[in-house]
């Protein structure tokens, strides 16, 4: 009765706690997209489940009211209440109510994304270690919307992606039925729902790519996502370059370098470096004109090394400022020039190793050092690179000046910035001129020229400098500065020539200075115009190596200007020796006719005579006045040619004398070229339309005189000769232009011709000329040779021939000429993202063109692409198809025809491709084209498309019959693309009944759960008077079910307490005859099970075991007993408690126990156990009732230990025997062994012994005893624990041997042995021998021996181990002894022959003494032989009835 009061008033409570619910809870309660009311169609149970699930939901009450009418009510009630609320209370929860029906359309402002995934194309989250982006790499962006137990309600959403995500279009998608997705390309995301969901989860992926970060963009980048309730992810990511650093060799100077500044960049890629990596740092050099390198210590000084940290742009420059390292960030070991840096700390930065190499002074001053390599290896990885050492100890500027006499102008050269001195914007180079007649002279024809410094004394000159690097407005004045303008960065050390001319106008004798100068130096030359009317020429042409003789001329009075002279002085320089007699020829030109040669006849006009230094020649007659001719003497020297040498000079002077006149002269100088001594010159140079090589052979220069000249050329095999390109044409000269010498040839040379060869044999690439008529003439030969490899895979072909000249095996010289040719295959790969789709990208491959005669014959084209980063995803490029492509000719720019010209296929066939390993990834995407004809280059162009971001690299692959070549190139799409996926909607109807009865149960209560996080939604449902519950308006999916109530005196069901997975069901569903879900409940147990297992040491079960059950509450122990019906009691009295004997298994079980303290009690032990009363308790509690879980406890017992009596006995006498040692030995364990020695009473006892299986070893046996070889098992069991075995053992036999002797050690009777049990003793006498008596007994002194003397008589010996030998002495005596006549035999006695020992039984026999009768000693033997027998037997039959 107060249970149904306190049940009444609770309802009570429920009733008027419900009637405080608002409206709006109400309205929420019951309002859903479909429906704003519940149907009158709707069954009653199903309203209930409505109600009861929305309440639940919020307040988790159990509604305990079963009836229909009941809950009609409480629903009528529900509403009342909710009526009676205030006006202004219910007029905000209608307006509440309208707003969510309009929600669709209304603009939310709340953040829905709950968590975002940034990971590469396959699902992996891109990082700054593992997983890193390279630039504008593809990715995978997830982005979840929503949450487990969030309501989305229903409107328009918007989010905004970070900028590093780059979206080239815009997408749209789907969530389910429920909502849509769209993104713009400025990255905002505009979601829209059109129902309100519970519990919704969504998801929207896209693919995409980063954005194409610019080239000074930092590689560690931080992307930013805005999250749901104020919250944000950011992913730190570290964009990957490829390489892993350089090494960096600045020279401070280009030439007279004295500090090479080092810059090692190490870890550019900005991998994760670990403590204790290291940096590892030489330095090599190799010295000018050394073939090998060695260490740089000798000539290099290491200084200022700093180790620094710092970012890299995307680019791979460093950016940001330098981070210097401390010592707590690295060790530096330096030993000399060799450097090791060990880092202490781990990082992913940009590691910059700087140092200073300081070139030693006395190196640059000898010009030694060829160049300086460094080599690092950078944590694993090699690096090297090495600078070259260029001297310049030129001057910083020189000044020429040359008086040209035909033309009356000096021409003025200044050589500036020689020694490459850096030129700053507005250096000034001043140039003066100084003239004793005022304003002579007109400045013209300045040029400016670059010249480039290769090195000390190594210049060339090059073009004309452009106009904008110097100033020249001041030129044309006496005094001209010239100033630098070209502001170039770095600053230039460029230098340059500065080349003009002034003409002289009065002809008058003087000096003419011109001194050039700027801040850092300067130079001057002088140009002497006395005589200034004179010249002196060596006629190149007229060389003879052989003979040693040259042509010179002397030119007077070019000008035709008024002057006289009287004399001409010739004085020899260099080498020049000697006036060949009648070479000259003197002639002169009148005025105003130039072209009228008037000859001067020796002795009339004029005389000669030749000088120790040169010749002179006097002018006659009219020659002698003033004259206004021009005069011209041609003559021939001698000069010496002797080991002459390429530079060698021959020099000649002339000067004119007269009228008093200041003296006039001119000089003449040659610097004989390397043509003149080496024999000749040969050119090439090759025609790139054509294919062909032109080589020309210059010959005889030097004008040696031939008696035959033969020339040999073989041509390397790598050309091809033109035989009929062979010509003999007329050698013009060969020029020295700065360095560049070349063959100036005439017109071809005819048959006939003294020049013409007299044999010539021309092969395949063989050419064999003789000149046999060509004496000391000059001849060129000229031929063609086309490549015979081209192309080929080398771009660069190096072409040689050397032709050999030589004077019928004398006289030889080599002309060698080559020439470098680009005759091989290239590829050239050109790609680019189509500006109007960004899916499509255009490529372009061409080859380069070859020569006409060399076109590519059977041209294939092999082309694949794949992705850059080959680990993040599939390929997903393809090409559009054939209609993509466009072949056309390179030199004709026509398009090629398909089928025709070329064939395309898209399978690979590796036994079909020539391109080889040089294709990767041709499993993707890949063509090929086989060109049908030979063609001297190609273009093809073509499309592919992508359908997903991604860094595609396209490698193209040129092949033909001798050559291959391969170039790629990379291009980035950015192509986005998305999916939105999610749930529906659904419920999970339950039903709640009895495990056995299946009646349905009230008051159940479950709540849900995520399937994945396991965690609570928030959503409980309490089953109703008809067992129904159900989870509405959920998302579709699979959920995890719980109860967490369970039905008064029921337990809570296992399964659904632990969680159970349940599906979602859809209106479409309810039909189903699953749509239900059924849960079973069991009733709550009130007894269990109590079990105690008796068990031994091991763990064994032992049965046999009695104990009894008490039981103690509130301080009162009661014991178990069962009535004659074997109904449960419990009694006071222990004596009239029940007991309990274990089983096979050691098991004693006791049910129907209650909740309680239980113990048993051991009252009888197994056999050969010990007895233990100790109780064993056992706590039965509610908990383990209700789970129907045994109570068990163990109660081990110990096994009784037992003894083993060992006797031991004389195997003869049994008498007992001591000292005996024996061993037990356990057969499970060995190791484990006892020993115990038998007492004077012949026992050993082994005492508390464990029950088990033993082996006993006898170890030692007593003395004088054999040892008994046993192995006896003993078994210690409960059956027998107390063991006993007698053990017997055979006595050891002893020997003694008597050895009979006079007193010189004679034997004199043969030896007696005798034997008996060791340890016992026998009387004996020496026996009697005829002729002698007994003198003495000799035996060893042993210390057993001694020992034993002090207890035996002189007439007794004991038996021992070892054998024995007494010896009888005896000595000789004259009176015979009486004997006895005969002695009688017995068979216990053997005689010992001579020399032989024979054994005597003397403890049968008692050997007689010296004259001592034995008439009697038969029945003394007798007698003791009878006793023996009667004690054996006595002993015998004693024993025998002791053992049975």
């Amino acid at each position: 009765m107060k249970r149904q009061k306190f049940w009444i008033v609770m309802v009570l409570l429920l009733m008027i706690a419900n009637s405080l619910i608002p409206v709006v809870s109400f309205a929420e309660t019951f309002l859903s997209e479909n429906t704003s009311e519940i149907s009158t169609s709707t069954s009653t149970s199903e309203a209930l489940n409505t109600v009861i699930s929305s309440e639940s939901s919020e307040s988790a009450v159990i509604n305990e009211t079963s009836t229909e009418d009941t809950v009609a009510k409480q629903i009528e009630e529900s509403v009342v209440a909710s009526t009676e609320v205030p006006e202004k209370s219910a007029e905000t929860s209608t307006s509440e109510v309208k707003l969510e029906s309009r929600q669709a359309k209304a603009q939310q402002t709340e953040n829905l994304i709950t968590n975002v995934t940034l990971t590469d194309p396959k699902g992996v989250e891109y990082d700054t270690t593992t997983n890193r982006p390279q630039r504008q790499a593809p990715l995978k962006l997830s982005l979840q919307v929503g949450t487990e137990n969030q309501t989305i309600q229903a409107g328009t959403y918007e989010y905004q992606l970070p900028a590093d995500i780059a979206i080239s279009n815009n997408i749209s998608g789907r969530l389910e039925t429920v909502g849509s997705w769209t993104l713009d390309t400025t990255g905002k995301l505009t979601i829209i729902f059109n129902e309100t969901v519970v519990n919704g989860k969504y998801q929207i992926d896209i693919e995409t790519s980063f954005i194409p970060y610019s080239d000074d963009s930092d590689l560690l980048k931080t992307i930013t996502f805005s999250l749901a309730n104020n919250q944000e992810k950011k992913y730190e990511l570290l964009f990957k370059l490829s390489g892993e650093g350089s090494i960096n060799l600045k020279k401070n100077k280009n030439f007279n370098t004295d500090i090479v500044s080092t810059e090692i960049k190490t870890n550019i890629n900005r991998q994760t470096i670990q403590p204790n990596e290291t940096i590892v740092v030489k330095s090599k050099i190799n010295k000018n004109g050394a073939t090998g390198t060695e260490n740089a210590s000798a000539y290099v000084t290491v200084k200022n090394v700093k180790v620094f940290a710092q970012d890299v742009s995307m680019g791979g420059s460093l950016i940001g400022e330098p981070t210097l390292l401390g010592s707590e960030e690295y060790t530096l070991q330096q030993n000399n020039t060799d450097l090791t840096v060990t880092l202490k700390k781990e990082t992913n930065k940009a590691i910059i190793m700087t140092y200073d190499s300081v070139i030693k002074e006395e190196s640059i001053v000898n010009e030694e050092l060829y160049n300086l390599s460094t080599e690092a290896t950078i944590y694993g990885t090699s690096l090297s690179n090495y600078v070259y050492f260029q001297y310049n100890h030129n001057p910083h500027m020189t000044k020429k000046g040359e008086y040209n006499v035909k033309t009356n102008t000096i021409v003025w050269t200044i050589d500036y910035n020689l020694d490459s001195t850096e030129l700053a914007l507005g250096t000034k180079l001043t140039d003066i001129l100084t003239d004793e007649v005022p304003n002579d002279l007109t400045f013209s024809n300045l040029k400016i020229y670059n010249l480039y410094v290769y090195g000390t004394g190594s210049i060339s000159l090059g073009g004309l400098a452009p106009s904008n690097h110097w100033d020249t407005s001041g030129f044309g004045q006496y005094t001209t500065d010239y100033i630098y303008t070209n502001n170039q960065s770095p600053t230039s050390t460029a230098a340059y020539r500065f080349v003009y001319e002034t003409a002289i106008q009065n002809p008058s004798p003087r000096e003419i200075e011109n001194k050039v100068s700027d801040s850092l130096g300067s130079d001057d030359a002088k140009v002497n115009l006395a005589p200034s009317n004179i010249s002196k020429i060596l006629e190149e042409d007229s060389l003879d190596m052989t003979s040693g003789t040259v042509d010179w001329s002397i030119i007077v009075n070019n000008k035709h200007w008024g002057m006289q002279f009287s004399q001409m002085i010739d004085q020899f320089g260099e080498r020049v020796n000697e006036l060949v007699d009648g070479s000259e020829d003197f002639y002169y030109y009148a005025k105003g006719d130039d072209k009228t040669k008037h000859p001067l006849v020796a002795g009339q006009d004029y005389t000669i005579s030749k000088t120790s230094s040169g010749f002179t020649v006097n002018m006659l007659g009219i020659h002698q006045g003033i004259t206004t001719n021009k005069y011209v003497l041609t003559y021939t020297s001698k000069f010496d040619n002797t080991d002459i040498k390429v530079g060698d000079e021959l020099s000649n002077k002339v000067s004119l004398t007269g009228n008093g006149n200041i003296p006039m002269e001119a000089s003449a100088t040659f610097n004989i070229p390397s043509f003149l001594v080496e024999g000749g010159k040969k050119n090439v140079s090759y025609n790139s339309n054509e294919g062909v090589l032109t080589w020309t052979i210059g010959i005889n220069e030097e004008r040696h005189k031939y008696k035959n000249l033969i020339l040999n050329d073989d041509i390397e095999s790598i050309q091809k000769l033109d035989k009929n390109s062979i010509e003999i044409v007329e050698l013009d000269k060969i020029v020295n232009d700065n360095g560049n010498v070349t063959v100036m040839t005439g017109a071809k040379i005819q048959p006939g011709d003294d020049r013409y060869p007299t044999v010539m044999e021309i092969k395949d690439n063989q050419i064999h000329l003789e000149f046999s008529t060509i004496g000391n003439k000059k001849v060129a030969v000229r031929y063609k040779t086309a490549p015979s490899t081209a192309p080929v895979s080398d771009y660069y072909t190096k072409f040689s021939n050397i032709a050999k000249v030589s004077d019928e095996g004398s006289y030889t010289h080599e002309l060698k000429a080559e020439l470098t040719v680009p005759l091989g295959i290239n590829t050239y790969k050109i790609g680019r993202v189509s500006t109007v789709d960004n899916k499509l990208a255009n490529w372009t491959i061409r080859t380069n063109i070859m020569p006409a005669n060399r076109p590519y014959k059977q041209l294939v084209l092999e082309d694949t692409f794949t992705l850059s980063d080959l680990s993040k995803a599939e390929n997903t490029n393809f090409v559009i198809g054939t209609d993509a492509f466009v072949v056309r000719d390179q030199l004709t720019n026509n398009i090629l025809r398909l089928g025709e010209d070329y064939d395309i296929t898209f399978t690979y066939d590796q036994d079909q491709s020539p391109a080889g390993s040089a294709i990767k990834s041709y499993d993707t995407n890949y063509f090929k084209i086989t060109f049908k004809k030979e063609t001297r280059g190609v273009t093809v162009e073509y499309q592919t498309v992508t359908t997903k971001s991604a860094n595609i690299r396209n490698t193209a692959v040129f092949t033909n019959d001798k050559a291959i070549k391969a170039d790629w190139a990379t291009v980035n799409h950015t192509v986005t693309s998305g999916s939105g996926s999610g749930k529906g909607v659904g419920q999970i109807p339950l039903k709640k009944v009895d495990a056995q009865t299946q009646q349905p149960l009230s008051g159940a209560v479950f709540e849900l759960f995520d399937k994945e996080s396991q965690q609570s939604l928030g959503l409980k449902i309490t089953s109703d008077q008809d067992g129904n519950a159900a989870f509405q308006s959920v998302a579709e999916g699979e959920y995890l079910v719980k109860e967490i109530t369970a039905p008064d005196g029921y337990k809570l069901s296992e399964d659904y307490e632990k969680g159970v997975l349940l599906s979602t069901k859809s209106d479409d569903d309810i039909n189903d005859p699953n749509y239900v879900t059924t849960i079973e409940n069991e009733r709550i147990i009130t007894t269990g099970d109590i079990e105690l297992k008796k068990v031994d040491t091991d763990g064994q079960a032992l049965s046999g075991a009695e104990f009894i059950l008490s039981h103690s509450e509130q301080g009162q122990t009661t014991f178990y007993q069962e009535n004659e019906q074997g109904q449960p009691n419990w009694t006071a009295n222990q004596n009239e408690a029940k007991v309990f004997t274990s089983n096979d298994e050691g098991l004693i079980l006791v049910s129907g126990m209650s909740a309680g303290t239980y113990s048993f009690i051991e009252t009888k032990a197994p056999a050969g156990y010990q007895l233990d009363s100790t109780p064993v308790s056992l706590e039965l509690t509610k908990e383990k009732i209700e789970s129907k879980t045994k109570v068990t406890e163990r109660k081990e017992n110990q096994l009784l230990l037992g003894s083993l009596r060992v006797n031991k006995i004389d195997l003869e006498t049994k008498q007992a025997l001591s000292g005996a040692e024996f061993t037990l030995v356990s057969q499970a364990d060995p190791d484990k062994k006892i020993t115990k020695t038998t007492n004077k009473a012949g026992i050993a006892e082994f005492k508390d012994l464990p029950q088990a299986t033993y082996t006993l070893i006898e170890t030692k046996a007593p003395v004088g005893y054999l040892l008994k070889e046993i192995g006896e098992i003993i078994e210690i069991n409960p059956e027998h624990l107390n063991r006993e075995t007698t053990i017997e053992n055979a006595p050891i036999a002893g020997e003694i041997k008597f050895h009979h002797i006079d007193t010189n050690g004679k034997e004199i009777a043969d030896d007696d042995i005798i034997k008996g049990k060791v340890g016992t003793t026998q009387k004996v006498q020496p026996k009697e021998i005829k002729g002698y008596r007994f003198k003495e007994k000799q035996q060893s002194a042993s210390r057993l021996r001694v020992n034993l003397d002090q207890f035996l008589s002189t007439d007794d010996v004991m038996f021992t181990e070892a054998p024995q030998t007494i010896v009888y002495v005896y000595e000789q005596v004259s009176v015979p002894p009486i004997v006895d006549p005969t002695i009688p035999k017995e068979t216990d006695v053997t005689k010992i022959k001579s020399k032989t020992t024979k054994t005597t039984s003397l403890a049968k026999k008692k050997l007689p003494r010296t004259n001592e009768q034995t008439e009697y000693w038969y029945s003394v033997l007798g007698n003791s032989v009878l006793v023996s027998l009667l004690g054996y037997c006595v002993i015998y039959y004693y024993r025998k009835k002791q053992l049975d």
